[in-house]
Order: structure tokens, then sequence, then C-alpha cells
């Protein structure tokens, strides 16, 4: 059949490298695209961007962490031979996964479980 595109959403939990390793799995090389993203909530980039000195620097260590989580996914996916781009981005996680996975014409979306208990993920919601 066609080429399928799929998005990933990564963010370094353990249900992240399942969903990674689901992927994997999925995907034929030489056929189906990988777009792999990371969402820095816009929470958090928020609060860095107005903080001090002290909170910029935060800022930018979440970038560096952030851009090596997709590197190494993007890096292991070439080596199967799979078409891969990745980025690391800013928003509401939901949302943007959301909006990426439009641009991208995504036909499938991966993201990892937060592995949350029945009281926290009512409390707090989950991305997946």
């Amino acid at each position: 059949s066609g080429r399928m595109r799929f998005l990933l959403a990564v963010d370094g939990s353990d249900g992240a490298q399942h969903a990674f390793n689901y992927a994997a799995a999925l995907l034929r090389p030489r056929s189906d695209q990988l777009h792999i993203i990371t969402v820095i909530p816009a929470s958090r980039a928020a609060a860095a961007a107005a903080a001090t000195e002290a909170g910029q620097a935060f800022l930018s260590e979440e970038d560096v962490l952030a851009w090596d989580l997709v590197s190494r996914c993007h890096t292991i996916a070439s080596a199967a031979d799979i078409e891969t781009t990745s980025e690391v981005v800013r928003g509401p996680v939901k949302a943007t996964i959301l909006e990426k996975a439009d641009s991208f014409n995504a036909d499938v979306i991966i993201v990892g479980t937060r592995g949350l208990g029945t009281i926290k993920r009512i409390l707090l919601g989950s991305v997946s």
C-alpha cells in the first residue's frame, strides 16, 4: 500500500520510549515517513521567558534536553532507513501535537501514556 506519515510525540518518559518502540515496529523502511516532536509546555516556556536571567538559562537547558531527546530518536529511526524529520516546539501540548500532525498531514499520531494512576489522571489529565 501507499506511504504512511507518522507523527511521534516524545517527552523522555518511559511511556514515550514505549511509543517510540511501537512506532519503530510499525514503520516500513524506505517507505513511511516519521516526524518526531517534543513540545515544551507553554506554561513553562512563558514562565521561563518572564523570569530573570536564571530562568532564561533554565529555558536554554530545557531546549538542549529536548533537542537531545528528538535527536536520539531521529538517529535511531534514520539508521533503520526511515525518512525522519524532527523538531522541538513550544505551546499547549495537546493543541500543538494536533497542529503539527495537521501540518505534517499525519496519517497516524503516536504518543506514550503518562503512567498516571486513576486519581492523578482525573486531576491532571493526560496528553494521551
